[in-house]
């Protein structure tokens, strides 16, 4: 190709992203404006993607890109219950998306392999855990180490390896054990200076069952399950106890961490990331509902606000059932501590100034607030609580307030790695 015809393609090409930049950035609406699953969805607190003050530029490009790539709002049309005579019709509607957001992402096929590839920054290995009504299938668990901790060809799991239990997003109806965003947190470890953690730490990511097939609690049970079995069976854990996840996941961590509790399991940190929760909108009726401050302010996000609807009544058997099981009631914690305050493990909280999930993290951090100064100790509660507030849209602090995201998440594992070391010690 000559100099003439790049100049002339790349004059093209500045001229189509001038127009792109122009309509958009006067575009007042967002990505899923005039989409006919969208229509009268929208409150009128919402703020446009492109009017959004806690959004780079490049956040606002990429939450208006990605509904063209990642389309929810195909499955908002499907049943949110599935029985006898719904079945194949519901099976039908959902396939398409569910096949799509169900597959390993580009970042896991490319860091992770089931085979010793030495290409490969980790290794898998896949366990079966049986479920306690034998006739249902085992519950699928994906376990991941850095391949240079491996001896030869041995995946081995030593007794006193720390563990993080790692529960996926996805509005609990999608998404897969192989998660991209665990490794977003997983990449951090820094095995220069913590180099034993690194070699030893054992991440386990649960395939728990999905909605609208499985209602709740059938995604806490699971993790619940996993999580005993990985102690009890595979004696994982006695390096430190971490239960971590994203989204659907991030509720998911906050029960499983207070189950676990009341279980006399010690969990020695729980990070919860963007969490999906509900909050009570009727105290008299005990119902809740997804509705919040954040979640009508910030209905353009990507994630948007009709499919979270949408997974959550394919979620909750009914309006007034709490998915959160007792984990947005301060009396839970403080009932699972038995009054106990080093069996309350430090929260690390993460969530997005411009996600519509940003008021239920919030609530939750003051209710794990309300819990530790129940004992009057206000000096614990700074120090058992981390949250960071980020300049994102749902889940997309690592790319677009990336500082912020890494510098919690390097506290987070600097207390894996102190609890780890103090261990190491006790034996």
């Amino acid at each position: 190709m000559t100099k003439g015809c790049v100049a002339v393609s790349l004059g093209i090409l500045a001229v189509v992203l001038g127009c792109m930049i122009t309509k958009l950035s006067t575009f007042e609406g967002g990505p899923h404006d005039g989409l006919e699953w969208m229509q009268d969805r929208i409150p009128h607190e919402a703020v446009p993607i492109w009017k959004h003050p806690d959004l780079s530029l490049g956040n606002k490009i990429f939450d208006y890109l990605f509904p063209l790539i990642c389309p929810l709002g195909t499955m908002v049309g499907c049943p949110t219950s599935i029985d006898k005579d719904n079945m194949s019709e519901a099976t039908l509607c959902m396939k398409p998306f569910k096949d799509f957001a169900t597959k390993a992402g580009l970042m896991w096929t490319a860091s992770v392999s089931g085979s010793y590839d030495a290409s490969s920054k980790y290794i898998e290995k896949t366990i079966y855990i049986p479920r306690p009504i034998f006739s249902d299938p085992p519950l699928e668990v994906t376990l991941v180490r850095r391949r240079s901790s491996l001896v030869g060809d041995t995946f081995q799991l030593h007794a006193n390896a720390p563990l993080v239990l790692w529960l996926h997003g996805g509005g609990f109806t999608v998404g897969t054990s192989r998660d991209d965003h665990m490794l977003n947190f997983m990449d951090r470890l820094d095995d220069t200076a913590m180099p034993s953690l690194a070699d030893d730490l054992v991440w386990a990511s649960v395939e728990y069952r999905l909605a609208p097939e499985h209602k709740y609690p059938a995604a806490s049970d699971d993790a619940i399950l996993a999580l005993r079995h990985l102690i009890q069976e595979q004696n994982l854990g006695q390096g430190g106890i971490h239960i971590a996840g994203a989204s659907a996941g991030g509720l998911l961590a906050m029960e499983t961490t207070l189950r676990a509790l009341k279980l006399n399991i010690p969990v020695h940190t729980f990070l919860v990331d963007s969490p999906m929760v509900p909050l009570a909108n009727n105290i008299a009726n005990k119902t809740h509902a997804l509705d919040s401050e954040s979640f009508r302010r910030n209905t353009y996000c990507r994630i948007n606000v009709p499919w979270l609807h949408w997974c959550y009544e394919s979620y909750a058997p009914s309006a007034n059932n709490d998915i959160t099981g007792g984990s947005m009631t301060p009396r839970e914690w403080v009932r699972a501590s038995k009054n106990n305050p080093d069996k309350f493990p430090p929260l690390f909280l993460i969530t997005g100034k411009a996600d519509p999930l940003q008021s239920g993290g919030i609530a939750f951090k003051e209710v794990y607030e309300d819990a530790l100064a129940s004992r009057g100790n206000t000096n614990t509660t700074m120090d058992k609580v981390y949250h960071v507030d980020l300049s994102s849209t749902h889940c997309s602090h690592f790319m677009f307030d990336a500082a912020n995201f890494r510098a919690i998440v390097d506290d987070w594992h600097s207390e894996m790695n102190h609890i780890w070391e103090s261990k190491q010690k006790m034996n």
